[in-house]
């Protein structure tokens, strides 16, 4: 984006940094907040009672003498949303930028988001590009969040004919939104996961969510990201995982019931056409859910998948996603990873 910034219209950034268990790149990540080209207005770290020296770090690292950072070390856990709504307590930029301890900010990063909401007032959302580096910064030779088959503008009408649910591409690393995208709609639920496309929606809902392929954020995979399953190999420890799903669909069900209520004339043909799809895909997870609990709950997978049938109706891509969880709750996670293999080779 090669836009000369107006300080005449100066827009207020906010940079909130999430911090847990990343000792080893939490120093790499303040020094490219130091580095930006456009200083942002604020920065607000805070650290999610990391049982490391992540906080030690944080606390040696902040400039002397510097109002604008602001570091929260939190006395216990809470989690992704809870660490986020501390964050936002302390914000007071028109603009929220989003990052984590071991993802790293290009130098022109808040001069670009800041440029672009200044110039496009009726966007409440940006998605930059992400290129993806490994523990060791070694870059791995793809990126998240340059898909070329969505809308570079995507708005309340492309929810129906783009596959929102599975094929949006809203990583937090590389997102901003605008402060109202956080204060209009009621806060998050706990528990949920994905939260950052839970900011996407309300951005479209708002106004408008934008994709733009510039890389200015490296996104750190080193299988202990705040959104990673610990680490953790597949198998019963999922259904945890897919009940934070779960809470995902309700949350943007509430959302979207919240913002037809505010409006003149309620609902329209899209949100209606996006809510019943909302609805049919969270069948499928709590029908997910049911056969990843430990133990054979056939009782819990029988409801579900009576659900599932009731919302898609019986054809045969409502078989396959039925048969598939179910195959995957009775045969034992040994037999499915050589499968998995067998189907690799193949």
């Amino acid at each position: 984006m090669e836009i000369s910034p107006d300080h005449s219209r100066h827009v207020k950034t906010t940079i909130i940094m999430l911090a847990y268990r990343q000792e080893l790149y939490v120093r790499e990540a303040i020094a490219a907040i130091k580095a930006q080209v456009q200083p942002p207005s604020q920065v607000v770290i805070v650290d999610d009672f990391s049982p490391d020296d992540t906080a030690e770090l944080i606390s040696s690292e902040i400039p002397g003498e510097a109002p604008a950072w602001t570091f929260i070390r939190k006395e216990k856990n809470g989690g992704v949303i809870a660490a986020t709504r501390t964050g936002l307590t302390y914000a007071h930029g028109d603009i929220i930028i989003f990052m984590a301890g071991d993802d790293i900010s290009g130098p022109e990063r808040t001069q670009a988001t800041a440029n672009f909401f200044r110039l496009n007032p009726g966007c409440y959302g940006l998605i930059l590009g992400a290129g993806v580096i490994d523990a060791s910064g070694h870059a791995k030779g793809y990126a998240v969040n340059s898909s070329t088959s969505l809308p570079r503008r995507f708005v309340k009408a492309n929810l129906i004919g783009h596959d929102f649910l599975s094929g949006l591409h809203a990583c937090g690393a590389s997102s901003a939104f605008r402060r109202e995208v956080f204060d209009i709609f009621p806060p998050l639920h706990d528990r949920i996961y994905a939260d950052d496309r839970i900011y996407a929606l309300r951005a479209i809902l708002l106004g408008g969510l934008e994709f733009r392929l510039e890389m200015h954020v490296r996104w750190r995979d080193h299988g202990a990201n705040l959104s990673f399953l610990g680490g953790k190999k597949r198998g019963p420890h999922l259904a945890t995982h897919f009940e934070g799903w779960i809470r995902t669909f309700d949350q943007h069900l509430e959302d979207i019931d919240f913002f037809i209520a505010r409006q003149p004339r309620g609902s329209d043909g899209v949100l209606d056409a996006f809510r019943a799809a909302i609805k049919i895909e969270r069948s499928r997870f709590v029908l997910l859910e049911a056969c990843h609990r430990p133990g054979l709950d056939i009782k819990a997978v029988f409801s579900a998948a009576s659900d599932f049938i009731s919302q898609r109706g019986l054809t045969p891509p409502t078989l396959i996603q039925l048969v598939k969880p179910i195959l995957q709750m009775v045969i034992p996670y040994p037999a499915q990873r050589a499968l998995a293999r067998m189907r690799d080779r193949q």
